[in-house]
């Protein structure tokens, strides 16, 4: 390369098989120029090899892959081509920090957005049911079926207590699908208002905490604690073969 053929790429212009969208970096006596192409693509021109930095690299493009929006991708450009420049200035060591950091950002940032899914989803359908005891209780003050609402409510809430309490055990995948988080926090809604309900039944039909049947109060706090533990029905169940057994 040369001085004058440096001087002269410019965006927009055909360079070497590519379209150039955007120049990052060049450097006339080192011999190399970064730029982005017009498919978005950062490609890189230079007499060094990058051997040292290409398994980062590589980590980079997954963590590009996994963004969707176009914003994040522009950053990943960004710190890439930043990289590059730094590795053919013989900054190896900080070419190597860039990348790092940069798939340690989106690696977090793609957790946290699983997370806020699989909270997101459960608070969203727990608000849901309020809404809908609330609409039924404005607009049928004398709705005779309104008490499985609000067990079905603490129910879900007692869920979601159980949810952000075991939140910090649970281990998410950077590369699950969100869809599948979606999915499991929509069952666990479901299976804490369908346990809350069950338990419901069961403290009507003297089989357990009878002296609390008659307490509307009571009645709430074992939805919760049955919304809040998916274990406490299989235990509940387990008693009973138990005792019908013997």
């Amino acid at each position: 390369m040369t001085q004058k053929r440096l001087d002269n790429i410019s965006e927009g212009i055909d360079f070497k098989g590519y379209k150039i969208k955007h120049r990052y970096y060049y450097d006339n006596e080192k011999n190399f120029i970064i730029f982005e192409d017009d498919k978005g693509n950062v490609q890189y021109l230079a007499e060094k090899q990058i051997t040292n930095i290409s398994t980062l690299l590589g980590k980079c493009n997954l963590m590009k892959e996994l963004v969707k929006d176009k914003k994040s991708k522009q950053w990943i450009n960004a710190q890439k081509a930043a990289a590059l420049n730094e590795f053919f200035c013989e900054n190896e060591d900080e070419s190597k920090k860039i990348l790092e950091d940069c798939i340690k950002n989106i690696e977090d940032k793609e957790l946290i957005k699983k997370k806020c899914y699989y909270i997101g989803v459960y608070l969203g359908v727990t608000v849901l049911i309020l809404a809908i005891v609330v609409i039924i209780k404005w607009l049928f003050p004398n709705f005779k079926y309104i008490n499985y609402g609000y067990i079905v409510l603490f129910g879900a809430f007692g869920g979601f207590i159980s949810l952000n309490t075991r939140l910090p055990k649970i281990k998410f995948e950077l590369y699950e699908n969100i869809v599948a988080y979606v999915v499991v926090s929509f069952y666990k809604v479901i299976f804490s208002c369908v346990s809350s309900i069950i338990a419901y039944f069961l403290l009507q039909s003297d089989m357990f905490f009878s002296p609390l049947k008659n307490t509307e109060g009571a009645i709430y706090v074992v939805a919760v604690l049955a919304g809040f533990s998916e274990s406490l029905l299989p235990n509940i169940f387990a008693s009973i073969e138990n005792d019908s057994s013997t």
